[in-house]
């Protein structure tokens, strides 16, 4: 009995076919693939090139023509810029001009940090009045830029110091009032280091606007006295110009004919003439003991801020003033609670010699607007001393 070969399912033979192989079975008969002829694909020696049919050379003339077609006219002509790219050029054309004017503005104001005149031009000319329009505005009674000068511009010049007065000094002489007088409130605020400008500011005091006010107080900022300065304050004094009555404080040193001036001033028939006179003698102090008596009469001014001011130079002048004492306790019964307050003050710094002012400044402690200062001053006038019990504990 032979050996068969094992019988091969359908499926079997169709997994054969579709892998590229013969079934197993049929082997044997398959016959052999023809060898490659290697004359065919090498070509012989003698033999020559087949000529390209008519149909190849057709292909290969019209073969140029194809670049008539759209798509290869799109491959050769110039790309053309479409709006995302042009908005980026334009992007970097207005980054590089602000770049341009960030590096000009920081050079000016590397320049401008550097030039102290050009810092105080940049100042002077930010409190310049609005100009017709303005002035209109203010004579019916509407708000006015500039109507009032800038102290605080005044301020932030005097903090260059002494290089900026030349700059102030040409700035006095400008027809915008405005301007002279931030210069002259500058150099006040300068003090000694201005003096280069008295001579300037002197003809200023004869002014009849607000400059020759302002002119005043800067002679008393530079103090001290020099020259024609006391003469001249004087009679702008007996002009009506406060400013004169303040400088006249300041300037020192005190002459003996500054007191009387300044009494005389306590009866000017402007209020801000009288004011500014009683703060002046605030501040000369002690040695203004002779303007008492009329300090007195001004504590009962009709102007409320006038009587302050009195009261405080009372306290000023201290021990000196016993003698306005009663005066000062009818004061704590004023309505102004500003003149109630300054007359506590001043009876506390008057010291021991208002005892007598005790039992008023006991019922001021009910009065909430002065207590604080009514209990300082009973502080001052009856200093707190040990008690023997206390030093035994």
């Amino acid at each position: 009995m032979t050996d068969q070969p094992p019988e091969r399912n359908a499926p079997d033979d169709a997994l054969d076919s579709a892998a590229g192989q013969p079934p197993s079975g049929d082997t044997a008969d398959t016959p052999d693939a023809p060898e490659p002829n290697p004359m065919a694909a090498t070509g012989d020696a003698d033999h020559e090139p087949e000529q390209p049919t008519e149909t190849g050379a057709a292909a290969a003339t019209a073969q140029p023509a194809a670049t008539d077609t759209p798509g290869a006219a799109a491959a050769t002509a110039p790309p053309v810029e479409g709006p995302p790219r042009r908005r980026r050029r334009i992007i970097v054309l207005v980054a590089l001009c602000l770049a341009a004017l960030a590096t000009l503005g920081i050079t000016r104001y590397v320049q401008y940090l550097r030039s102290p005149a050009a810092r105080v031009r940049h100042l002077l000319n930010e409190s310049r009045s609005p100009g017709r329009v303005g002035r209109a505005l203010g004579r019916l009674g509407l708000s006015e830029r500039g109507a009032a000068p800038n102290l605080q511009l005044a301020c932030e010049i005097a903090a260059i110091g002494a290089d900026a007065v030349p700059t102030l000094i040409e700035a006095l002489g400008e027809d915008d009032e405005a301007v002279g007088c931030v210069a002259a409130a500058a150099l006040g605020e300068i003090g000694p280091a201005a003096g280069e400008a008295v001579p300037t500011l002197l003809p200023l005091l004869k002014n009849k606007h607000a400059l020759a006010t302002y002119a005043a107080a800067a002679l008393g900022g530079i103090g001290p006295a020099r020259g024609q300065v006391v003469p001249a304050l004087f009679e702008a004094l007996k002009e009506g110009n406060p400013g004169a009555a303040t400088a006249l404080g300041e300037i020192g040193p005190v002459t003996e004919d500054v007191v009387p001036t300044l009494i005389e001033a306590l009866g000017d028939g402007d209020a801000a003439v009288r004011s500014c006179a009683a703060g002046a003698l605030a501040k000369i102090g002690t040695a203004a003991r002779n303007a008492v008596p009329a300090l007195i009469r001004t504590l009962g001014d009709e102007e409320w801020y006038v009587g302050s001011c009195a009261a405080d130079a009372l306290g000023e002048i201290g021990p000196a003033a016993a003698d306005a004492v009663p005066a000062l306790i009818n004061a704590l019964e004023d309505r102004k609670s500003f003149l109630r307050t300054d007359a506590a003050r001043a009876l506390g710094r008057i010291g021991p010699a208002a005892k007598e002012a005790v039992p008023a400044l006991q019922r001021a402690l009910s009065d909430r607007d002065i207590r604080a200062a009514a209990a300082e001053a009973l502080k001052e006038i009856e200093p707190p001393t040990a008690r023997p019990a206390d030093d035994a504990r």
